[in-house]
């Protein structure tokens, strides 16, 4: 029973991994866009003396794509912030409950974050509802990179609490 409990662990804690490692590459895709964005605009505007008049709008999407799918590899780095004159505090148990609160919390937090986020957009795919720039953007399209970012997060999140909380960054 143990080993077939640790195959489990170990297989869903390289799938989170994998969840990472994959959101941080969609978000570097998104940022190379934006970066693609950001200079033909800039050749567009000092060149041939016009606008694309759509870089504005992509590179908030973008934008938001980036930080979103990048939050699971955030956490995977350890980059999130923490109250560190607090938290160091705490030696032994007291720190493992302290591991323990952030983590169900976080967890509990990401998962209503991901429930209401999914209804929006749902919501935004039913009603047709659109940017109100020039390109009429279905803003369902930038708000399921919101929904799948966070998820990523939830899935990295959940492997902690499989995991006892050890190791939390």
């Amino acid at each position: 029973m143990t080993e077939q409990r640790s195959t489990l662990v170990s297989r869903y804690e390289a799938f989170a991994e994998s969840c990472a490692t994959w959101g941080a590459r969609l978000a570097s895709v998104a940022l190379t866009l934006i970066c693609i964005l950001v200079i033909a605009e800039i050749v567009a505007r000092n060149v041939f003396n016009t606008s694309t008049m759509i870089a504005d709008e992509m590179c908030g999407y973008l934008n938001v794509a980036v930080v979103f799918m990048g939050l699971a590899f955030t956490m995977q780095q350890r980059g999130f912030i923490r109250v560190e004159l607090l938290y160091n505090n705490f030696r032994g148990f007291l720190k493992y409950i302290a591991d323990w609160i952030n983590v169900i919390l976080s967890f509990c937090y990401i998962c209503i974050v991901v429930y209401y986020m999914a209804l929006y957009t749902i919501y935004s795919y039913r009603n047709d509802i659109r940017s109100a720039e020039l390109t009429q953007t279905p803003l369902f399209i930038p708000q399921t990179f919101l929904v799948i970012g966070s998820i990523l997060l939830m899935i990295y999140l959940f492997k902690y609490v499989i995991n006892r909380c050890r190791d939390v960054p």
